[in-house]
């Protein structure tokens, strides 16, 4: 694959793997066409806190995590502050928990961050408080953004930028894993690990030119930095693996969006919606909310058309 993707001899690139591999880098296992290689951690350390409102997320950031960032992009140490930083603060703030434990990891490659506490559990924290009901709604509400069950002190930001900022991003609470591959833009909730409490996984490439500001503008209906505009990944709609087919399905995805300028409908890993379900959002919500722009994206061929449709001839169903 390296030879494929770089241009280079089997030779070329073997005198470089072995260069990294004397530098202590990366690790090979396995002989001639059944070797493997493996990136080494150059950093990897743990940490532990008692959660306690005195906790400071930015000096435990300052303190523990920004030293070994010295040689950093500006950019991703940037995307790593705000990722850490917002998780914590949700911890200190709402986990109502006793520990919490900090890993960083870093190689040559990458840079991760695994933050657990052994709190309530944030999925079913937020369907008790907002009566959802069942926990992958809640992850479907935390999709939207400006969810938060103390919007006196918070705004509910945090975490819709912090899904969208990493490469990899894995909130695991409540028997329930929240999963978003940024880079082949995957959303998916899949059965997860961590029963009791939360657990958050964070990684970025060192070489991501990806930048806090350019997302942030992403989400501005101005092209600023003011969070007017949000993105719903269709598919954490379906609950297990049932169609999206009845106008209830599309009442979750339209609820609580009243707080945006312009929502956008992303339909990335959903081959298919009912004429109802369709209807109850590009009909009905839109008769109610005229003045928001509701647009889609990553939609088929037959469900651009079938949207279109309703859009201009406001078409009546049951």
């Amino acid at each position: 694959m390296v030879v494929r993707k770089f241009g280079l001899s089997r030779q070329a690139a073997l005198r470089h793997m072995y260069v990294l591999i004397t530098q202590g880098k990366v690790t090979a296992a396995g002989r001639t066409k059944d070797r493997t290689y493996t990136l080494n951690s150059l950093v990897d350390k743990s940490f532990s806190f008692k959660i306690s409102p005195l906790l400071k997320e930015d000096h435990i950031f300052h303190e523990k995590i920004a030293p070994y960032l010295g040689n950093i992009e500006a950019g991703v140490k940037e995307i790593i502050e705000y990722g850490f930083s917002e998780v914590m603060n949700n911890i200190i703030s709402h986990s109502e928990g006793q520990i919490c434990n900090i890993i960083l990891l870093k190689n040559e490659g990458s840079i991760s961050l695994i933050i657990n506490d052994d709190g309530v559990g944030i999925f079913s924290k937020l369907t008790k408080h907002f009566s959802l009901g069942n926990n992958r709604h809640s992850i479907l509400e935390l999709s939207k953004g400006k969810l938060t069950t103390d919007p006196v002190n918070h705004t509910g930001d945090g975490l819709f930028f912090v899904s969208r900022l990493f490469d990899s991003f894995i909130l695991d609470s409540s028997g329930l894993a929240w999963r978003h591959n940024q880079n082949l833009n995957v959303w998916s909730v899949v059965p997860g690990k961590k029963n009791r409490g939360t657990s958050v996984f964070l990684e970025i490439s060192n070489f991501s030119n990806r930048t806090l500001h350019q997302v942030m503008k992403d989400y501005s209906s101005n092209g600023g930095i003011i969070f007017d505009k949000t993105c719903i990944p269709v598919i954490l709609a379906k609950l297990e693996s049932e169609n999206l087919f009845s106008r209830s399905q599309a009442g979750r995805i339209i609820i609580n969006l009243d707080k945006f300028k312009e929502v956008c409908l992303d339909f990335k890993g959903v081959d298919l919606v009912s004429h109802v379900f369709a209807d109850e959002i590009f009909r009905v919500y839109q008769q109610i909310n005229p003045h928001q722009i509701l647009e889609w994206k990553n939609s088929s061929s037959e469900m651009e058309e079938l949207f279109s449709d309703i859009l201009k001839n406001g078409t009546h169903l049951n």
